[in-house]
């Protein structure tokens, strides 16, 4: 399983505020620019400072889906640092560490490189945390990388900040030509294999694919309380409100998010939310009403550890069966789970046509493995998405007398036109309350009757929509199949990758979209007799609940857990490699 020559891993930790994960972004940048698929996994405390951040930056020559348990490059600016990961350092392992944060490492059996960075960085007049880019160089020079790179990755970053960018270049330098003076040896001591196709790649996370693809959707209005992991996406729409002409609300509690997008979109703006497992717990009561009043809205969640607050930094797939029942009473809502960053541009797209089309709420469901996670794309087809807003229509005004708009009539039963309020000639209603056609509440158990059905039965046509509710990888007629959702994707087809090194070919089943649940789909390819393996990040096995309620199928093996952190490639490769060797 030694991967050394096809990718490599880097860890750089430290202290909370101190620029390690942007320390990573810069390094994955830099490798990104050179050709390189890079991914970007991040962890930290629920702390201002203080507490231990790490970016994990692995990279290499073919596609990389995730991280994964060794470390190559340690580069330490706390003993804490070292202290959890040593673990995880392998033959010919080397730590990276300043002698003035970092002390006592006689005990450690790998190679250790002592650079003073602090010093380097006072010397020349930075501020301390310019010390990152000392080690950014030292990096670059072992894994024979010119600076350039880097320096293309701060000039746009810092932008005017010509003293910024001086500061950054002069500490690469630095560190650069540290290890080449002292250790020339160490140039390409990996012989990592180089980029086959040196194109620039694209890093972004999945919160910036969401943001960009609802900005190309036609995304009018943004409303969100701050909260972990779904922050990111917050503010990436805020950075861009004045140049793509969107309103922006920091709204005062989740329950006043939801409600203003609803607002919204009643007045005819595509309209959006970002929140956790925790606040969309505030958010339910809006949430009913969005399918009550018929507004299409698109809600981004993206999971953490629950219950109450849980682990705000971390992640999980835990709130799936809350999603698909949330809120009272029976409606339509369209639930979809995107992989990885490239899914999440693509899917966000479908969303927002989706709940126009079907004039109802649609969930991009997520978690902080995929929110905050950055990787590389190659390109992505803005082209792609194209904008749809269903049976919007300007209907021709009335000359003499102003009548009631027949909002929720549906010639064709289900889907009803709707127009903008305001449109001269007619009153448009929305009601919260159960209604008849033109929106005046109506507590007649035959309107309900009718009104009821019809907004439940939308999930039948959006399920005749969707072109593809499951993807499939590797040999889905193997005798041994994985099955899951979500971010698991990355470190499944890590896994993957290492049995295929072995002559092992499994399948992989994803489930994109959860509501409509894909059952024929899944039918079709557990048919036969397979050992199935259901992979989740929970304790109760959502997905498989899915499985034995839609389809009476129960996997027999089942990968459950629910600590906070993601799977790891190695820990799914020996659990395949337990299944397929058992009786």
């Amino acid at each position: 399983m030694n991967t050394l020559r096809d990718s490599l891993s880097i860890l750089i930790g430290g202290p909370a505020g101190e620029g390690i994960m942007q320390s990573g972004r810069f390094l994955g940048r830099a490798l990104a620019r050179y050709g390189y698929h890079v991914f970007i996994d991040n962890e930290y405390p629920s702390l201002i400072r203080g507490g231990l951040n790490t970016s994990f930056v692995r990279f290499g020559s073919r596609e990389i889906w995730s991280h994964n348990s060794y470390i190559h490059l340690l580069i330490a600016f706390s003993n804490d640092a070292i202290n959890k990961h040593k673990g995880a350092l392998v033959d010919k392992s080397i730590i990276l560490y300043d002698p003035r944060t970092v002390r006592d490492l006689k005990d450690l059996n790998f190679k250790t490189i002592s650079i003073p960075m602090l010093e380097m960085v006072r010397k020349i007049g930075a501020p301390d945390i310019v010390k990152n880019s000392v080690a950014i160089g030292a990096i670059l020079y072992i894994i024979d990388i010119n600076l350039d790179y880097f320096y293309e990755v701060i000039e746009k970053f810092f932008a005017k900040k010509v003293k910024n960018i001086e500061y950054n270049k002069k500490a690469a330098e630095l560190g650069y030509k540290f290890i080449e003076d002292n250790y020339p040896d160490l140039r390409n001591y990996y012989d990592v294999e180089k980029p086959k196709d040196k194109t620039q790649k694209i890093l972004l996370t999945g919160n910036e694919a969401i943001g960009l693809a609802s900005i190309k959707s036609g995304l009018k209005f943004f409303a969100a309380y701050p909260i972990t992991p779904a922050s990111p996406l917050f503010h990436y729409i805020l950075n861009k409100q004045f140049e793509k002409n969107i309103i922006v609300v920091q709204a005062e509690s989740e329950l006043a998010a939801i409600n203003m997008a609803m607002g919204a979109s009643y007045a005819g703006a595509r309209a959006m939310v970002a929140t956790s497992g925790t606040g969309f717990g505030l958010m339910t009561e809006g949430f009913g009403a969005v399918a009550m009043t018929e507004c299409p809205v698109v809600i981004m969640i993206a999971m953490r550890p629950g219950p109450g607050s849980g682990m705000p930094t971390f992640t999980s797939q835990a709130d799936l069966r809350f999603i698909l029942h949330a809120s009272h009473g029976e409606f339509a809502r369209v639930v979809v789970a995107p992989g990885d960053v490239e899914e999440a541009f693509y899917l966000t797209g479908e969303a927002f046509n989706i709940a126009d089309k079907f004039q109802l709420p649609v969930v991009i469901l997520v978690d902080k493995f995929l929110a905050e996670g950055l990787k590389t794309v190659n390109y992505l087809d803005e082209d792609k998405i194209v904008i749809d807003r269903g049976k919007l229509v300007k209907p021709a005004p009335k000359s003499d007398v102003i009548e009631v708009f027949p909002r929720y009539l549906a010639k064709d039963y289900l889907i009803a036109e709707r127009i903008l309020p305001g449109t001269e000639g007619w009153v448009v209603n929305a009601n919260i309350t159960e209604h008849d056609e033109t929106g005046w509440s109506k507590i007649i158990p035959e309107v309900r009757e009718v009104m009821a059905n019809r907004r439940i039965k939308k999930i039948e046509l959006v399920e005749k929509y969707i072109k593809s509710s499951v993807k499939t990888y590797g040999d889905p007629s193997s005798d041994t199949l994985i099955i899951s959702w979500g971010s698991t994707k990355g470190p499944i087809l890590e896994a993957m990758h290492l049995l295929e090194n072995e002559d092992i070919n499994v399948g992989f089943v994803q489930v994109v979209y959860l509501s409509p649940f894909p059952r024929k789909e899944i039918s079709r390819l557990l048919k036969g007799d397979k050992k199935v393996i259901l992979i989740e990040n929970n304790y109760t096995g959502q997905l498989g609940s899915l499985l034995k309620e839609n389809l009476f199928f129960d996997p027999e093996f089942k990968m459950l857990r629910d600590n906070g952190l993601p799977f790891m490639p190695e820990e799914i490769y020996n659990f395949v490699m337990e299944v397929i060797k058992s009786d």
